[in-house]
C-alpha cells in the first residue's frame, strides 16, 4: 500500500486536468446537449484515459486507466439525459472520484504501486493539486453552487463594500503571512 496516496492523488490531479483544463465551453456545451452523439464526449473520453495513464507512470496501469476512461465516458454521456436535474454537476464530480478512489485501490492490490522517487512527495503533490482546484475548478464549483441553490448577488452598500474588501486584504495577509511560515516548515 505504499505510495497509494501519492498514486490517488496523482490521478485526481490528472482528473482535474482533462475534467477542466482541457476542455472549453463549447465541448462541455456539446457533451451536454447532444451527450453520446457529440465527438468531444469521445476524445475527452481518450484523454482521460491517456492523462491516467501518463500520470501513473506505469505501463501495467493501461487497463486501470481504461476503465477510468471508459467510465468518465458513460457518466458524461449519461449526464446528458439529466440535465435538467440540478445536482448533475455535484453527481457527476463525486462519481468520477469515487471511480479513480477504487481504481487505484484495486491496482494497489492487484499489482503495487512503483513510482519514481520525485513523486513521492505526498505534500508537493497537495500543494499542485491545491493550486489547480483553486483556478478554474473553484471558478466552475461557485457558478454551479450559485445556480443549483439559487443564491441570487445583491447590490450592496459603499460602506459594506469598502468594509469586505478590508476583511479580505486582511485575509490575505493573514495567509500570505501562513504561506511564509509553511515554506520553511517544508
Amino acid at each position: 500500500m505504499e505510495h497509494l496516496q501519492d498514486l490517488l492523488i496523482l490521478q485526481l490531479i490528472a482528473h482535474l486536468i482533462t475534467d477542466f483544463f482541457c476542455q472549453n465551453d463549447e465541448m462541455c456545451k456539446q457533451k451536454k446537449e447532444r451527450g453520446f452523439l457529440t465527438w468531444y464526449l469521445y476524445v475527452h473520453a481518450l484523454l482521460t484515459f491517456l492523462i491516467a495513464w501518463l500520470f501513473a507512470y506505469s505501463l501495467n496501469f493501461v487497463a486501470y486507466a481504461l476503465v477510468i476512461g471508459v467510465t468518465h465516458l458513460l457518466v458524461d454521456g449519461i449526464k446528458s439525459y439529466l440535465k435538467k436535474w440540478k445536482y448533475v454537476f455535484f453527481a457527476d464530480q463525486i462519481i468520477h472520484m469515487a471511480i479513480i478512489a477504487l481504481v487505484v485501490y484495486f491496482y494497489s492490490q492487484n499489482t503495487g504501486i512503483t513510482l519514481p522517487e520525485w513523486l513521492t512527495h505526498t505534500r508537493y503533490l497537495l500543494i499542485i493539486a491545491g493550486a489547480l482546484f483553486c483556478l478554474k475548478p473553484t471558478n466552475i464549483l461557485i457558478k454551479n453552487v450559485l445556480e443549483t441553490f439559487e443564491i441570487k448577488l445583491t447590490n450592496i452598500s459603499e460602506e459594506d463594500f469598502r468594509y469586505n474588501m478590508e476583511l479580505s486584504y486582511m485575509l490575505k495577509s493573514y495567509f500570505h503571512l501562513q504561506k511564509q511560515v509553511y515554506i520553511f516548515d517544508i
